[in-house]
């Protein structure tokens, strides 16, 4: 514990994406337990997880009075994008031409009042989200304050294949955005010449226009350093030139390993408020004595969890989406039929008529009302709308199906936990890809079909994940080589190597 004159402060800028804010509570939890003031700028549905843990909630909205000038928030974000996409008229060119048509014209209504905003509140240092809050570095650079960013991603080599997918789901290319952005984009090519102009940043240090650049985080130009929640090791590689840029301009990149939280604590559960459900309402209780006692009975026990985006409400990533051709033309299956098609292959390979017989099956379903749709569920499966996925990782899982978003990934590699990844959107497919290379388990990708195919796709999908559990369960060759990884976190430092990193800002 910190006496009152050595106690710090420290702003926190995070979105309510769960997968990005979760890995932060504890850090949070530890500079307080020393006695340091954390302070979240973030939306009021999280308000419960932050101040349930004793930090401080500031919405951006009061903060930023520049931004929210006839403009309303988005749905998963920091700031007012969507809003933006719709007055520029980009919000049907999808989603990477969308966000690069307005991220830097939010940019420079963020910095007209959040710099002075932190320098009245004059913290330690700034810890944020480069992939959604990036007005937090570029904020802190401006006020003179230390900044720290934290990508829930496989390392910086693992966004160029990420948005390289979010692309694809557009039918676009690298080469096509690029193009656009140094010529139709007329918005984004005003606020970089508004950016220049104000703050001297130039053009081609925070948007080069090359395609191998594709996943460059400009705000990381200014960090102090640049963190991830995975191992070195275990990082995606950069290509040569991301790797060189980054090099030029001295960021330097630091695997923390993956931050996990102490059992039974609180977690941001979903982009929205639960549905009212009674059935499946969350337990975490009665989720990990179920499991506890299957571990002692000698039973399986499975893990079915598809992710907080894909059950969520955003119009572009959310429940009710789907990918489309170059021309807008839906294709693929809704992300509601993916998980569905998840959650029943799971059932068909390892579902039973008897509770008690056979593996356990806990299933996280998100907070859509009907998740399951008209899927039977077998008695051996637990079916909630949120599951305490670390606490019942670390009980011994003997099959994780996900979709493979980095925070499960990485939860599941400490646990020694072989996988089937299910790769749903973005990063994604880099956890599949890796999941196969390492040995730790199986990749079914998703179906990629025309909207007439759809029925025939979901059905061979599910197969395929049936027939990927299976042989999961049935060979051991995958819990010895996620064993073996699991070895390598040890020395990663987590959440005390980040919370003494702050603290020598």
């Amino acid at each position: 514990m910190v006496t009152m004159a050595e106690a710090k402060s420290f702003i926190f800028f995070f979105p309510i994406l769960p997968g990005h804010i979760n890995p932060t509570f504890p850090v949070a939890k530890a500079l307080m337990a020393k006695g340091h003031k954390v302070t979240y700028v973030c939306r009021d549905i999280m308000r419960p997880a932050i101040e349930g843990i004793g930090a401080t909630l500031v919405l951006d909205s009061e903060i930023c009075p520049t931004m929210m000038d006839g403009n309303e928030l988005d749905a998963i974000g920091f700031g007012v994008a969507d809003s933006l996409k719709a007055k520029f008229g980009v919000d049907k060119l999808g989603w990477m031409k969308a966000w690069g048509g307005v991220e830097f014209s939010q940019l420079v209504m963020q910095l007209e009042d959040l710099p002075k905003w932190l320098k009245e509140q004059n913290p330690s240092a700034v810890f944020y989200c480069p992939m959604i809050c990036p007005c937090g570095g570029f904020a802190a650079k401006l006020a003179g304050i230390p900044a720290f960013s934290l990508t829930t991603t496989a390392g910086p080599g693992s966004l160029k294949p990420a948005y390289g997918a979010l692309l694809a789901m557009d039918g676009q290319t690298p080469e096509e955005l690029f193009q656009w952005r140094t010529t139709a984009a007329e918005h984004r090519i005003k606020a970089l010449v508004d950016l220049k102009e104000k703050y001297g940043w130039d053009a081609a240090d925070i948007s080069p226009e090359e395609p191998p650049l594709l996943g460059f985080l400009p705000c990381t130009l200014f960090d102090k350093m640049a963190l991830t929640t995975t191992i070195g090791a275990l990082m995606e590689p950069m290509t040569p030139e991301l790797a060189a840029f980054y090099e030029k301009h001295g960021v330097k990149w630091e695997g923390v390993g993956p931050l996990l939280d102490d059992e039974g604590a609180g977690r941001a559960l979903a982009m929205r408020r639960m549905a009212t459900d009674e059935l499946h309402a969350a337990n975490p209780d009665k989720v990990l004595e179920a499991v506890r006692m299957a571990k002692k009975a000698g039973r399986l026990v499975l893990v079915v969890s598809m992710g907080t985006l894909v059950t969520g409400d955003d119009p572009r990533l959310g429940w009710e989406a789907r990918t489309s051709d170059a021309q807008g033309n839906p294709t693929g299956i809704l992300n509601k039929d993916y998980c569905r098609a998840a959650w029943g292959g799971v059932f068909d390979a390892a579902g039973k008529s008897r509770d008690h017989v056979g593996p356990l099956i806990v299933v996280a379903i998100g907070s859509q009302k009907d998740a399951l749709g008209d899927l039977e569920v077998p008695a051996n499966a637990i079916c909630q709308q949120s599951i305490p996925q670390v606490d019942v990782l670390s009980q011994g899982v003997d099959c994780f199906v996900m979709g493979g978003g980095q925070n499960g990934f990485q939860e599941g590699l400490v646990n020694s936990t072989p996988f089937v990844v299910c790769p749903g959107i973005a990063d994604q497919v880099v956890t599949g890809a890796k999941a196969t290379a390492m040995g730790v388990g199986l990749c079914v990708n998703r179906p990629d079909c025309e909207e007439s195919a759809a029925e025939t796709a979901k059905a061979e999908f599910r197969a395929a994940i049936a027939q990927a559990v299976e042989t999961v369960l049935a060979e051991g060759k995958f819990k010895e080589a996620v064993s073996e990884v699991s070895k390598q976190f040890a020395s990663a430092g987590g959440i005390a190597r980040v919370v003494g990193l702050l603290e020598t800002a």
